[in-house]
């Protein structure tokens, strides 16, 4: 486990999801016991991936376009297939969810228990149809989620909804998976972008290298960048396509980077012959091997080897008091062959959290707490680097204004405060717009901090500031 150029219609390649696009445990009694099995079925232009674990469980990761129902069906069913544990529907686009609900329907249905998907709506009378057929069935998922078939092949959510970007792209909304079993691994990614925007390179360190890359979005152009190749440095690569597609797909640069990387290419059909080639067939007995076969073409590969690399040891973390309640840290990026998948927070020896990038911003702290921070880093085979160097830090001081007077007669101020790190603390005492009154003295026989000034006028607020963090501000 590691972790070609015609022209695009370009009203396609940004639509949105009315777009036609361009392009548990089971009870399946025949598939038990077999391999894994990963086959990209041949719909035409659109995507319609099986995978069964080899105690049977098997998921759809979507349907094709409308129609491809029924030889979805047929094809599980001559595995022995007669349920579903799950679908997961990359994103709205006719070609990749049109035959689901046709799967989960009719008196050949193979029903389907849940369907994964980026949540939210759309528009298309698709999407409207899948929503209703699956109504109560659907759930969205999150990234870093991990799905899971007989409790033996992971499905972990490497991309969804644009990881962050904020995106209304329906391409760049798709949900990728990487799916692991032993030392072989997979990515399937629906119709990611990787040019504008560019989810690709965002999900390429976490990724890592892979036995086998479901090409994103049919061969497009605007798909499967350097950055993620260079990361996937895939084995076999396998298109789904249609033979008479007008995208251009599969693109002349998409296949060269492929390729160039030692890629291996199956296509479903092949548009420069306008032949039809079928499905693609990936089975693995125990995770180490695994023939690929289409029709009478068969060709065994050897995975690259279960990885026992762990990352590089995190270095340079800081932990900086920013509030009374929240002490941020910071740490240089750890580099790892498969890619790390997310950072460990530790805080005084105990594990605290976990977050995917460097950085942690740990809440709900009492003033004056002080505490010890280290990291490690973990890749997407599970290894973990040694702890970082540590770092501490002391959340703010709490800082309390607790009497304040202003006289008419003398025309002066009065202020009284105290502090959670008394008497070390340091108090300085500001009126309007931050004018400064003055440092405010410890007064030990009274234990609180005190001024009394003479001013022009009175101040409509009084604001104490600490030298460890603490502000309190008391208004006239």
């Amino acid at each position: 486990m590691r972790i070609p150029a015609l022209p695009i219609l370009v009203s396609l390649a940004r639509a949105g999801c009315n777009s036609p696009g361009e392009g548990g445990t089971g009870n399946n009694s025949s598939a038990l016991g077999g391999p894994l099995r990963l086959t990209a079925t041949d719909v035409g232009q659109g995507d319609a991936l099986v995978l069964i674990a080899p105690s049977g469980c098997a998921a759809l990761i979507d349907g094709g376009p409308t129609g491809s129902g029924a030889a979805i069906k047929t094809y599980l069913r001559g595995l022995g297939v007669t349920n579903l544990d799950f679908a997961v529907t990359s994103h709205y686009h006719a070609d990749h969810i049109g035959g689901i609900d046709e799967v989960d329907q009719g008196a050949d249905a193979v029903p389907i228990a849940a369907v994964y998907d980026r949540g939210g709506t759309c528009t298309s009378a698709t999407y409207t149809e899948d929503a209703s057929r699956f109504a109560g069935r659907r759930l969205t998922v999150t990234v870093g989620q991990t799905l899971t078939l007989c409790n033996e092949v992971q499905l972990r959510v490497v991309a969804v909804n644009g990881n962050g970007t904020g995106t209304t792209d329906e391409n760049a909304r798709s949900v990728a998976l990487k799916v692991s079993w032993g030392a072989f691994d997979a990515l399937l990614g629906g119709d990611l972008t990787g040019d504008s925007p560019d989810i690709e390179s965002r999900i390429a360190p976490t990724v890592g290298q892979v036995e086998v890359y479901k090409v994103h979005h049919h061969g497009s152009k605007t798909a499967s960048n350097q950055t993620l190749v260079n990361a996937l440095l895939p084995t076999v690569s396998l298109i789904s396509v249609g033979k008479s597609n007008a995208y251009g797909h599969p693109a002349s640069e998409v296949i060269a980077r492929l390729q160039s990387a030692g890629s291996a290419i199956w296509q479903t059909e092949d548009p420069a012959t306008a032949t039809v080639r079928g499905n693609i067939e990936v089975t693995s007995p125990n995770g180490n091997t695994y023939p690929v076969a289409q029709g009478t073409t068969s060709t065994s590969f050897v995975s690259k080897g279960i990885d026992v690399v762990p990352p590089t040891v995190p270095t340079a973390l800081t932990a900086t008091a920013v509030a009374t309640s929240r002490i941020d840290l910071a740490w240089a990026p750890s580099s790892d062959n498969v890619g790390v998948i997310e950072y460990r927070v530790y805080r005084d020896g105990a594990l605290r959290s976990s977050t995917p990038v460097p950085s942690y911003a740990d809440t709900g702290l009492a003033a004056d707490e002080s505490h010890s921070y280290a990291v490690t880093a973990v890749d997407g085979a599970g290894n973990a680097s040694a702890l970082s160097a540590s770092a501490s830090a002391q959340s703010f001081c709490a800082t309390t204004i607790t009497y304040k007077l202003w006289s008419t007669t003398t025309r002066k101020l009065t202020v009284r405060a105290t502090c959670t790190r008394q008497p070390t603390a340091k108090l300085t005492a500001y009126g309007d717009s931050g004018a400064l009154i003055g440092a405010m003295p410890w007064r030990s026989a009274s234990s609180w901090y005190s001024i009394v000034v003479a001013l022009p006028a009175r101040p409509a607020c009084v604001t104490v500031k600490s030298d460890c963090g603490g502000t309190a501000t008391s208004c006239f």
